[in-house]
């Protein structure tokens, strides 16, 4: 089965030959960089053949439009067109930088103007990373740039943090969901899920393990699984647990 088919048919919960696997590395020193952001990308694409490639970012305005374009544009060049291709988005931050009520909706449209770009260049989806979900008014917000992005393809959605009500994660529009750093957030959810194995196990378990626990994941969801990290994924996890990773799918 082709990588799109597996994917889409597994975000659509149909049955699929295995479950899709992919990965995402966030890349100290390359994420400021098109060129640099790209080449990386691709080389852990070639070097472990995901189902679809997720091209990390570290946090909003770290990269400019312009140059997050050129990133997608590059990678998409570099993959053809038969890959998925998700671009992580970090949405609305809730501390530090984040928007007062007046200056919300200025946000919201610089999130939604950064998503139609990407799209344009060739992104097929997004990993929106979910913070502050518990303040209706950033609900709201939310809701407005996951329908902006659901409209031009995948939405996948990587919650950080506790949600006093999980289950309004089921009125969204995405297509399947992951919790930071807990492979099995959101119990009884009905959505293809995201997830199998912390960062940090997939860093020190050995590679015996590490099958084992993904085996464990696609037994305990089936179908409406997606293997991945519940987060990204240190740069120094040794190759051979990532390899692991990748051959658990096929046993």
């Amino acid at each position: 089965m082709k990588e799109r088919v597996r994917w889409e048919r597994a975000l659509r919960g149909q049955s699929v030959d295995r479950p899709p696997v992919t990965l995402w590395q966030h890349r100290p020193g390359d994420e400021d960089r098109a060129t640099a952001l790209a080449a990386a990308a691709l080389h852990f694409q070639h070097l472990y053949h995901w189902d679809a490639l997720i091209l990390p970012a570290r946090a909003p305005g770290t990269m400019d439009v312009e140059e997050a374009v050129r990133a997608v544009s590059l990678v998409r060049r570099g993959i053809g067109p038969a890959l998925p291709l998700i671009q992580v988005l970090h949405g609305l931050r809730t501390q530090g930088d984040a928007p007062s009520r007046q200056d919300l909706p200025r946000a919201v449209e610089a999130i939604r103007h950064r998503v139609e770009a990407l799209f344009r260049a060739g992104i097929d989806g997004i990993l929106y990373v979910l913070e502050g979900a518990d303040e209706a008014s950033l609900r709201e917000a939310h809701r407005e740039i996951l329908d902006a992005a659901h409209a031009r393809g995948y939405v996948l959605l990587h919650v950080h943090g506790p949600l006093r009500d999980p289950a309004w994660v089921e009125t969204l529009p995405v297509h399947a969901v992951g919790w930071h750093g807990a492979p099995d957030g959101g119990e009884g959810l009905t959505l293809p899920r995201m997830g199998g194995i912390s960062p940090q196990r997939l860093a020190t378990a050995s590679p015996a393990e590490i099958v084992q626990t993904i085996q464990q994941a696609m037994r305990r969801y089936g179908r409406a699984l997606i293997v991945t990290a519940s987060c990204a994924v240190p740069v120094d996890v040794p190759a051979v647990n990532l390899r692991a990773l990748r051959a658990a799918v096929e046993l």
